[in-house]
C-alpha cells in the first residue's frame, strides 16, 4: 500500500469547520487517509509528521486533543506504530463544545 500524502487527506466537513487548529485538521485528515475505507489504521507519529510537514511534538499534541474529545482512540501495538481507531465522526458543533469544555 502506498503511503498517503497530504494530497490524499480528506478532512471531514465537521472537522474542517470546527475550532480545531489548522495543523490538527491536517493531521486528522492524514490519519483518515491512512485508514482508507477502514475505521482503524496503524502508522507511526513520524510518518504522520513527515506527511503533514509538522513536528512529532505537534502530532503528539494533536492526538492528545483528538483523544480528549473522542475523535480518536489509540491502542498500543509496539514498534512505534500504535493502532488508531476513528469512531463515529462528530458534528462541528459537538467538536467545538468538547474543545470548549476541555479548556
Amino acid at each position: 500500500m502506498n503511503t498517503p500524502t497530504l494530497r490524499d487527506a480528506i478532512i471531514p466537513l465537521s472537522v474542517s469547520s470546527s475550532n480545531l487548529k489548522a495543523s490538527e485538521k491536517v493531521i486528522f485528515g492524514n490519519i483518515i487517509a491512512h485508514c482508507g475505507r477502514k475505521t482503524y489504521c496503524s502508522t507511526s507519529r513520524e510518518t504522520i509528521a513527515k506527511n503533514c510537514g509538522v513536528s512529532i511534538r505537534t502530532v503528539d499534541r494533536a492526538i492528545k486533543t483528538f483523544k480528549s474529545i473522542g475523535l480518536l482512540e489509540q491502542y498500543p501495538r509496539g514498534f512505534g506504530k500504535p493502532k488508531y481507531k476513528v469512531p463515529v465522526i462528530k458534528t462541528a458543533e459537538e467538536i467545538n463544545r468538547l474543545l470548549k469544555e476541555r479548556n
